[in-house]
């Protein structure tokens, strides 16, 4: 762990690193992590203390001291100055990639939110970027205001009588009136006001035009993706330039962005603290599905450039059928990539898979996958990709071993296999350039 000034502002630690409470600041911190229960640690107590062991995960967590928890990944192997700056460099850059919502590879999404990442040597800790990015988008947004129906009780006629409500009451005098007036509770409003009460700390005054507006419901956040989907319609009705529209449709998705993490353990997302004490911002990330999610974006953008090669996200197809010709099987790789043929149909030219793991934590059923894969679909590649910080591991192409084989196979035997056979790859993604690195026999 880093040693900071005491006491530190920010204390970062690794994926899979062991925590004690010698390692906080604060020792209130720690014995908070331990009563929270998170599902991203492992608790064990072993000779007279407590040991937390993280998770595939990286995050931030805020400690209810102040301090900022930062898990970084595991590619790095020491936690210095510079090894921390380049994680935080090229974390930021996998979150703003992943952050943002309906890309495909023709569409510019890298560096959207990486110009003020490009600008300076120094990377900011997790939780100064995340506010960073989300107040600079705020700043360029507006909360709107439209004509909304509110119930209110009052000694004159105003509006209109709610004869249902009216009759609730008890004979006072007051008359229950339904008044249109202009308000800017609109649900896109409130779904960014929620999103921006995560930073409780770290609120500023310049966001006083965001203090009238209410937060979402208990019941409209445990129902986030309807509530979103409700704000988009709306900020589409809404009169606003093509500019505007974009500006607001950006803010709202990264607000849902950091919502849904919050949220939404199950698909990799964040897993809501059992402590009724939780922080404002607690937010995890499975670096299983990130990675995946976040190299297939990259590697897609990266083959299409060309023009003759169109990506397929994670295709879901039946791959085996039982005797009576019901489906038994199902495969789903991460990525195919097809190949335009002049003047004949596209053809499954790559299947790739990506692993959050170092080639020695590689297993041999993470070669039968991939190559069950390839066959099912006809693909000549079979790409295996794994996680690097430079430019050094080249691909490696795995061979089959020929002892293997029946010692009555004939030669015309071997060379069909090997014809028929997709090549096998473990390929390098070099997550600070955001790029494979490619040899020039692997990348045909």
């Amino acid at each position: 762990m880093l040693k900071n000034n005491f006491p530190p502002r920010v204390i970062s630690v690794l994926e899979h690193q062991e925590l004690t409470q010698n390692d906080f600041a604060i020792k209130s911190d720690f014995d908070w992590l331990i009563a929270c229960d998170f599902d991203v640690f492992t608790a064990r107590y072993q000779r007279g203390k407590w040991w937390l062991k993280i998770g595939h995960y990286i995050g931030v967590v805020l400690l209810p001291s102040g301090i900022s928890l930062e898990i970084l990944p595991k590619t790095t192997q020491t936690l210095d100055a510079v090894s921390i700056n380049e994680s935080r460099r090229w974390v930021c850059q996998m979150l703003s990639d992943l952050s943002q919502n309906k890309v495909t590879p023709k569409q510019k999404f890298i560096g959207q939110f990486s110009s003020n990442l490009a600008s300076t040597n120094e990377s900011p800790p997790l939780i100064d970027w995340l506010k960073a990015h989300f107040f600079e988008l705020l700043s360029q947004f507006s909360p709107s205001s439209a004509y909304q129906a509110v119930i209110q009780s009052q000694t004159k006629l105003q509006g209109k009588i709610v004869i249902k409500e009216q009759l609730k009451l008890p004979p006072t005098g007051k008359l229950v009136c339904e008044i249109d007036s202009r308000s800017q509770n609109l649900i896109s409003n409130r779904l960014i006001k929620s999103a921006l009460l995560l930073f409780t700390h770290h609120l500023s005054g310049a966001l006083q035009s965001w203090q009238p507006i209410l937060p979402l419901s208990h019941q409209e956040q445990r129902q986030l993706n309807i509530s979103y989907q409700q704000a988009q319609k709306e900020l589409k009705a809404q009169a606003k330039s093509w500019q505007a529209q974009q500006k607001a449709s950006q803010c709202l998705d990264f607000a849902y962005w950091l919502l849904s993490q919050q949220t939404n353990f199950q698909s990799g997302g964040a897993v809501l603290t059992k402590s009724p004490s939780a922080p404002k911002l607690c937010l995890f990330i499975n670096m299983n599905q990130a990675f995946e999610h976040w190299a297939e974006l990259c590697i897609a953008n990266e083959l299409s450039q060309n023009g003759h090669h169109t990506p397929v996200f994670q295709p879901r197809n039946v791959w085996l059928y039982d005797s009576d010709g019901a489906a038994y099987l199902s495969i789903q790789p991460d990525l195919l990539i097809y190949e335009k043929v002049k003047n004949q149909p596209a053809i499954c030219s790559h299947v790739i898979d990506m692993k959050w793991k170092a080639t020695a934590n590689i297993r041999a059923s993470d070669a039968y996958q991939l190559t069950s894969y390839a066959q099912a679909y006809g693909a000549n590649q079979a790409w295996l990709i794994y996680p690097v910080t430079d430019n050094q591991a080249k691909p490696i192409r795995l061979q089959q071993n020929t002892a293997t084989l029946p010692r009555n196979a004939s030669i015309n035997h071997l060379n069909d296999a090997k014809q028929t056979a997709a090549a096998l790859w473990l390929m390098p993604f070099n997550v600070i350039t955001r790029s494979l690195n490619q040899s020039q026999n692997s990348a045909q």
